[in-house]
């Protein structure tokens, strides 16, 4: 026998060697596989709804039995186009990787996007760590139909036996954090809504304990580690790391143009790594469903009105390291323009913060500790509350009848028809002469307004007469008229108090 047939014999025993069952003493033989179980309380269930192999944000393939069997099981629905994914999934994420340690949780990406290298793109850019489906447009499709998806972002929870828990667990986890697994888990577990939320919020607002205790320690946080939501720690970073401060206020939920400029800039590597070596990022955010602590609501309104930020959402103001602004970019832009416009105020081509400039900083309490705040947004507690209370009253007691309009101010002479309509040229004035009964005390400014025109009164109180000033800037019909109070006392903002039918159009 020559040497090349002995070392394939060689090769051939120890192949047979390796493959045959280990026995000794103290050895047992080797169990098998256990069979697969249905999916009916089987811990093989997945088979039934996922492919056999998955995949990850490197590519690399991942045999779903390994990844899956055994553990609670979130079902994400997301796409890179979604703006309002683009904000859920990186707190999706930072819950991801607070709770998979323990090894009995995971999440499969069930991608909406338009293409392979979209949904790739989306997972390495947000840095998903979590698997995914393949890409497989109609199979997407067939799952969102199975499970009745019919809108993204949607986190359906499976628990160890296949059985579904919650159709949306999206708001667990933004509600409740890391606890939201222990939550699904609990046997007492109900599905809740956004809407469940929302009025759980409302009934335990007024408790700072319910929130986590008084102070900032119970707030929310921004939509990602990198953004701020108090001016104290903004402008110590600002000032430690030399960067300007970057100001976005927003109406999380319910801008339509906030959640697009979020989604289409403010989430993406453009702007974050931009921000990144250039910005301190506050998140400013006036929400009106969204359950919000009190104080954190006070404190954000108290912001704005320091650093004299006003206009409409989203609004960026850009502010140096001492709080003195430089300059803003109002509503949504186009992205590579939102990104010229901040360019020039950062790098002072469009600063209006000038050599010799005498702007003032905000007040010193911005630069104060939750625990130093926290009796004075208590204060502004209480009489937000107090406001509210007599602002209940007045719109009980507020009646307002208009008399009279016309084109002059000494010429408010013509009787007012609700079914008439009054049609005017675009910027000329209309003037309508209201009888009005408010409250004796405390004083109401009265605000006249439609859509899109307004006129106010003097703080008055008691009843009496007054000829509002309505001047539009642009085209359109307006069929309401409302009469809204803000009372001269601390905290009081503007509220309904009546609304009239009417007809005018600015042509």
């Amino acid at each position: 026998m020559n040497a090349k047939s002995l070392w394939k014999v060689l090769v051939g025993a120890i192949a047979l060697c390796l493959a045959a069952p280990v026995r000794g003493e103290g050895a047992q033989e080797m169990s098998p596989e256990p069979p697969a179980q249905s999916s009916e309380g089987g811990d093989l269930w997945f088979q039934d709804v996922f492919p056999s192999k998955l995949t990850n944000a490197a590519g690399w393939e991942i045999d779903a039995a390994s990844a899956l069997r055994g553990k609670t099981v979130g079902v994400y629905f997301s796409a890179i186009w979604c703006g309002p994914c683009r904000q859920f999934t990186p707190r999706l994420i930072e819950f991801y990787k607070q709770v998979a340690g323990k090894g009995d949780f995971e999440i499969v990406f069930v991608s909406s996007d338009r293409s392979q290298e979209d949904m790739m793109k989306y997972m390495k850019q947000d840095g998903m760590p979590f698997t995914a489906v393949p890409f497989d447009a109609d199979f997407g499709k067939a799952l969102r139909d199975r499970l009745k998806v019919n809108g993204i972002p949607r986190l359906v929870i499976y628990d160890r036996t296949g059985k579904i828990l919650s159709d949306n667990g999206r708001w667990d986890v933004v509600m409740l954090g890391a606890d939201a697994l222990k939550a699904w888990r609990s046997p007492d577990y109900k599905p809740k809504t956004y809407k469940d939320y929302r009025e759980a919020g409302a009934r335990t607002a007024s408790a700072p304990a319910a929130q986590g205790g008084k102070g900032v320690s119970g707030w929310l946080a921004g939509p990602t580690p990198q953004w701020h939501i108090r001016m104290d720690t903004a402008l110590r970073a600002a000032q430690r790391e030399n960067k300007k401060i970057f100001i976005l206020s927003t109406g999380s939920d319910w801008c339509g143009w906030c959640k697009k400029l979020y989604g289409d800039l403010l989430a993406k590597p453009e702007f974050t790594d931009f921000a990144r070596e250039n910005l301190i990022l506050v998140y400013l955010d006036f929400p009106m469903r969204k359950p919000m602590p009190e104080y954190q609501k006070l404190y954000n309104k108290e912001v704005a009105r320091a650093m004299r930020i006003s206009g409409g959402y989203p609004s960026a103001f850009i502010f140096d390291g001492e709080g003195r602004r430089l300059g803003a970019v109002s509503g949504y832009k186009a992205p590579e323009k939102y990104m010229q416009i901040l360019r020039n105020i950062v790098s002072g081509r469009a600063s209006k913060l000038r050599p010799g400039s005498r702007t003032m900083p905000p007040p010193p309490w911005l630069r104060q500790s939750p625990e130093e705040l926290t009796p004075m947004l208590e204060r502004k507690k209480q009489n937000a509350a107090r406001a509210d209370e007599a602002a209940k009253k007045a719109k009980k007691e507020a009646s307002f009848e208009i008399l009279a309009w016309g084109l002059g101010k000494d010429k408010v002479d013509r009787p007012f028809d609700p079914g008439q309509e009054i049609r005017l040229p675009v910027k000329k004035e209309v003037f309508f002469k209201v009888r009005y009964r408010v409250p004796e005390t405390p004083k109401s400014l009265i605000l006249m307004r439609t859509t899109s025109a307004a006129g106010n009164s003097p703080f008055v109180s008691g009843s009496g007469e007054h000829v509002f000033r309505l001047r539009n800037w642009r085209a359109g019909s307006q069929n309401k008229i409302y009469f809204l109070l803000r009372l001269q006392m601390e905290e009081s903002g503007f509220f309904t108090a009546a609304e009239v039918p009417c007809r005018i159009t600015w042509e």
